[in-house]
């Protein structure tokens, strides 16, 4: 094993890495500078009231978008093992199935946020964040497409590959 053999080796590997990973770095970026945009208009148009209610409401989705990106994450591996081109049906069926048992996860998690953000809200800010639990429970909303897939798509395009797919489907 010589030096340059190892870095020969390193160096074929490593195109198909920055191919997959790219795309991917590349989301991560345009969902930073979407978030400082959002907020630099906020600044603009909204009183620091709102903002302030608006920042409640991010810090409280946390806890969804944790349990999100729990499933998310772990789903990645299981699909990365199933070839799209060869095994379709198969690819449907694990997809089906994922789509169902995140639903049993996400779906009650996210109703019960819904019809209890006023509580949550007081017991976790306080009174004076009036306009949070309205904004919570729209926020909260985005969680309920997980019936329609919202959670796994992500993990399924990572997963077989198709990493640019990810890329459009956040700049849209």
């Amino acid at each position: 094993y010589s030096l340059r053999g190892t870095f020969h080796y390193g160096l074929c590997d490593l195109k198909p890495m920055v191919v997959y990973g790219f795309p991917l770095y590349f989301c991560q970026i345009l969902i930073m500078l979407v978030n400082q945009y959002q907020f630099l208009l906020l600044a603009f148009f909204v009183s620091n009231f709102e903002i302030g209610n608006y920042n409640a409401t991010v810090s409280l989705s946390a806890i969804l978008t944790m349990f999100n990106y729990a499933i998310a994450l772990a789903l990645v591996p299981a699909f990365s093992r199933i070839d799209p081109a060869k095994e379709r049906s198969e690819l449907q069926k694990f997809f089906d199935l994922t789509v169902r048992y995140g639903s049993l996860i996400l779906v009650p998690v996210s109703t019960i946020a819904i019809i209890f953000s006023d509580e949550l809200v007081y017991i976790l800010y306080g009174a004076s964040y009036t306009l949070a639990p309205f904004y919570f429970s729209l926020y909260t909303v985005l969680f309920l497409f997980t019936g329609i897939g919202y959670s796994v798509l992500e993990s399924m395009f990572n997963g077989i590959g198709a990493t640019r797919l990810t890329l459009r489907m956040h700049a849209l």
